[in-house]
């Protein structure tokens, strides 16, 4: 997603609603670690350490503009935020809205309080903090979905085989981020010659594909690179202009493993310590597409997990894809018609492709740059 200018960020801030402007609040909080954060009726309350000790810090918002043309009466606000200090017995006093907070209305609402003086952030504050510790929240507002789309993402990088391998560190990463393209081709009967045709397709009609599916190749040709892959690009296009966001979820053999062959318990491991919402739930709010990154090692139970991952679709409308070294032995033991989509081995030209990227990386390092 491209860049958003300043102003694009200024009108987010200011079109938040209540909700989100709290939302965003409590989470700016976290980030510049604040501690036992907690929404109150009618202000956030946390607290903060320092070398005098614990603070307490009180958030209070106002959903409208203060100050400038508006109309507001500063007397009835000082006075709600003397009685919310004494209540919460806070040590510090902050002003919060996602609208503009003019120095005015700074200067008049001081003018009222004598044994407080309260801090201000404004709509101009929020995008500027919001750009130093939240940047991902200009991709889009689901700050729940941005959360859980770094610690996947993490995780990803993590789970690695290049790590297998004895690479320098500075070396793998710049492998590591290199993607090439896959060769990926389909053979179904044309019905009108009633002949077997092979089609290539891309990541990108791979992801279009409106069916679960299968990707087979053997081992070493990119499969759960591929998977991977899909993922950071389901991740890459969410954007505020998305009705229904994608929610991508990466299972492994060893998640499917640890839960027991229960591809539902595997799914809320993974998204249970950032949303409460059910399957059903999450799937009504997002498009889901879940990754199977594969159940090759697991024959007795295949069938089983085949059966769960037919019905998630047909309840849910989740999208699975999985990684084999044997589609055969996917379709034979499985109620839906799935595509297979063939990894081919890469060519020559692909790995030409791949060494042109490692090596225009390490020039640009040479001459001062970083890897991007």
């Amino acid at each position: 997603m491209s860049a958003i200018s300043f102003e694009e960020k200024l009108d987010k801030v200011e079109n938040l609603d209540l909700d989100g402007v709290i939302t965003l609040m409590v989470t700016l909080l976290d980030k510049k670690g604040f501690t036992n954060i907690a929404q109150e009726k009618d202000c956030v309350i946390a607290k903060q350490g320092g070398l005098v000790g614990e603070t307490k810090s009180m958030f209070v918002t106002f959903p409208y503009k203060l100050g400038g043309s508006a109309t507001v009466d500063v007397e009835a606000i000082a006075e709600q935020l003397v009685t919310l200090r004494d209540k919460y017995s806070a040590n510090s006093i902050y002003v919060y809205s996602q609208r503009p907070i003019s120095k005015g209305f700074q200067s008049s609402l001081n003018g009222q309080l004598t044994s407080v003086s309260p801090l201000y952030l404004g709509r101009d504050e929020i995008v500027k903090l919001t750009s130093e510790v939240l940047p991902d929240f200009w991709r889009h507002e689901d700050l729940t979905l941005i959360k859980y789309e770094k610690k996947l993402l993490e995780c990803l990088d993590h789970d690695n085989d290049l790590k297998k391998l004895k690479f320098p560190n500075e070396n793998y990463g710049k492998i590591h981020n290199i993607f090439v393209e896959p060769r990926l081709v389909r053979y179904y009967e044309d019905p009108k010659t009633k002949t077997t045709v092979q089609k290539k397709y891309s990541m990108v009609e791979l992801i279009k594909f409106e069916s679960p599916l299968i990707l087979d190749g053997q081992a070493g040709y990119g499969k759960s690179t591929l998977l991977k892959s899909i993922v950071r690009n389901l991740i890459d296009n969410n954007s505020p202009k998305d009705t229904k966001k994608n929610f991508p979820i990466y299972l492994s053999s060893y998640d499917i493993f640890d839960s027991g062959f229960n591809i539902g318990d595997a799914i809320r491991s993974k998204i249970g310590r950032f949303t409460g919402l059910s399957i059903k739930e999450l799937s009504n709010e997002y498009k889901v597409h879940l990754m199977i990154d594969s159940i090759d090692e697991f024959e007795d139970d295949a069938e089983k997990l085949l059966h769960e991952l037919a019905t998630l679709y047909s309840k849910f409308g989740i999208k699975y894809y999985i990684a084999t070294r044997n589609s055969e032995c996917i379709v034979n033991k499985t109620r839906e018609n799935l595509a297979t989509f063939y990894i081919r081995r890469f060519n020559l030209g692909q790995i030409k492709l791949f060494l042109q990227a490692l090596y225009a990386r390490h020039e640009h390092c040479l001459t001062g740059g970083s890897p991007e």
